[in-house]
C-alpha cells in the first residue's frame, strides 16, 4: 500500500518530465525551423507618402506646420518667394506686351491697306474705262499713239498699285493669325507660372500627417529638394516573407498584426516581387540582408489603425500551409 502513493509520485514526476522535454522539443524546433512553417513577420505602418517640393529656386519665408500636424489637401504648409521666377513672369509680361504692340501696329496697317484698296480699286477702273475710251478715239484717228500708250501705262500702274495692296493684306492678314498664335501661347504660359507659383504659396497634396519638415523660415531650397513630407490617413502595413517557407501566402489572406498588447486583424492586399525601392522609413527600420517578398496588409474597415511607423508583428491565422507538390521532400531535405 505504501508503494501505491510512491508510484503515482513517480507517474507524475515522469509525465511532468517527458512533457517539459516535449515543450522544450516544441520550443526548440520552433526556434530553428518555426519560420519554415508559420507566417511569422515584421512589419511596419505607413501610409501613402507624398512630398511638397519646389520647381525653382525659392528663399522661405514661412512654414505653416510642424511634424505631426495633420493637413488637408490644399491648405498651405509653407510660403516662399522665388526672385527667377519673378523675373520669369517679369520678362514674359514684357514680350507679351510687345507683341501686343505688334498687334496694334498690324492692326492699324491691315486698315490703311483696307483703305488704300478701295481707292486702288476704283482708281484702276477708272484707268481701264479711260483706256478703252482712248482706244476708240485713236482706232478712229482721233488721237496720236503717245495718248493711246500714256492711258495704257496708266492703267498698268493702277492695276499694279491694287495687287500690291491685295498682296499687303494677305501678308498683314497671315502675320495677325500667327501673331495671335503667339500671343495665346504667351498668355497661356504667364498664367501657367503664375499658377505653378501661386504666389509662393505651397500646399498638401493629399490629406495627411505631416512626417518631416526639411526647410525653416529664410531657407533657401533648390530645384526638387522635399521640403514638406504628408504621409496620407490611409494607413496600411508592409511586411517581408521570406522565401523558401513551407506556406504560402496569397492576396486575401487574413492575418493578426500585434503590437504590444494590441491585436488587430488585417488582410494581404498584395504581394510585391522583392524589397527593392521600399519607404526608406521601412528598410531602416528592418534593414534586410538578403532580397525577400513583400506582402502589402490593408486594416480591416471596422479597425482603427495604429499610429504612424509603428512596428507590428504578422501571423498567420493558419499556422500550417504544406504547399502542394514536393512539400514533403523539402521537409526531409532539412534532416
Amino acid at each position: 500500500m505504501e508503494n501505491q502513493p510512491r508510484a503515482r509520485r513517480q507517474t507524475v514526476i515522469k509525465w511532468v518530465y517527458l512533457t517539459s522535454i516535449f515543450f522544450l522539443f516544441v520550443w526548440l524546433a520552433d526556434i530553428f525551423v518555426g519560420d519554415l512553417f508559420f507566417l511569422r513577420s515584421g512589419g511596419i505602418v505607413i501610409g501613402e507618402q507624398a512630398v511638397v517640393a519646389t520647381e525653382f529656386p525659392v528663399t522661405v519665408r514661412d512654414v505653416h506646420v510642424r511634424t505631426g500636424d495633420e493637413v488637408k489637401a490644399g491648405s498651405v504648409v509653407a510660403v516662399a518667394s522665388s526672385q527667377a521666377v519673378a523675373e520669369s513672369i517679369a520678362r514674359l509680361t514684357a514680350q507679351l506686351g510687345h507683341l501686343e504692340a505688334q498687334r496694334a501696329e498690324l492692326s492699324v496697317r491691315g486698315q490703311s491697306v483696307e483703305a488704300l484698296i478701295a481707292m486702288a480699286s476704283e482708281r484702276s477702273d477708272i484707268a481701264a474705262g479711260a483706256r478703252k475710251e482712248i482706244e476708240k478715239l485713236w482706232k478712229q484717228g482721233y488721237l496720236p499713239l503717245d495718248k493711246r500708250t500714256a492711258a495704257a501705262e496708266s492703267e498698268f500702274r493702277g492695276r499694279q498699285d491694287l495687287e500690291s495692296l491685295l498682296a499687303e493684306r494677305q501678308i498683314v492678314s497671315s502675320e495677325m493669325e500667327s501673331l495671335a498664335g503667339i500671343l495665346s501661347d504667351a498668355q497661356a504660359a504667364i498664367e501657367e507660372l503664375k499658377a505653378l507659383y501661386d504666389d509662393g504659396r505651397f500646399r498638401a497634396p493629399i490629406d495627411g500627417i505631416v512626417s518631416a519638415v526639411a526647410v525653416h523660415k529664410g531657407a533657401v531650397a533648390n530645384v526638387g529638394e522635399p521640403m514638406v513630407q504628408i504621409y496620407s490617413q490611409n494607413r496600411y502595413v508592409l511586411a517581408y516573407v521570406p522565401t523558401g517557407a513551407l506556406y504560402s501566402v496569397a492576396a486575401g489572406d487574413s492575418v493578426h498584426l500585434l503590437t504590444g498588447l494590441d491585436s488587430y486583424q488585417g488582410v494581404i492586399s498584395s504581394i510585391e516581387p522583392y524589397a527593392a525601392a521600399l519607404p526608406s522609413e521601412f528598410q531602416r527600420a528592418f534593414s534586410p540582408v538578403e532580397r525577400q517578398q513583400v506582402i502589402r496588409i490593408r486594416f480591416k474597415e471596422d479597425e482603427a489603425p495604429p499610429p504612424l511607423f509603428t512596428k507590428v508583428e504578422v501571423h498567420g491565422e493558419i499556422c500550417i500551409r504544406m504547399m502542394a507538390g514536393n512539400a514533403w521532400k523539402r521537409i526531409w531535405s532539412l534532416f
